[in-house]
């Protein structure tokens, strides 16, 4: 089986049970387990699974983001609060905290 008939399998057993073990795709598609995870890490980051401790499930209406989305993570409060205050003010000058 070549790769992208292994991975169009893969994905079609992943909706179908919606949660997979390494082991199990491995002995199904008669590779190694490395072959295996490297098929789902591509999936995983086209947001398609999500990778949990020996296997991946499913995500069920979430994939399509891609890596994108993923490249650019939130801004936590306080990064915007250090943002806003690194900026310079009207004046030009940049505000400094004590």
């Amino acid at each position: 089986m070549h790769t992208r008939e292994r991975r169009s399998a893969l994905l079609a057993a992943l909706k179908e049970k919606k949660k997979v073990t390494v082991a199990e795709l491995a002995s199904a598609f008669d590779v190694t387990t490395m072959t295996i995870r490297r098929d789902l890490k591509r999936l995983a980051d086209e947001n398609i699974v999500t990778l949990v401790h020996g296997g991946a499930i499913y995500n069920e209406g979430r994939h399509g983001t891609g890596v994108r989305r993923r490249a650019r993570p939130a801004q936590s409060a306080g990064q915007k609060s250090a943002r806003q205050v690194l900026r310079p003010s009207r004046s030009g000058r940049k505000c400094h905290l004590p």
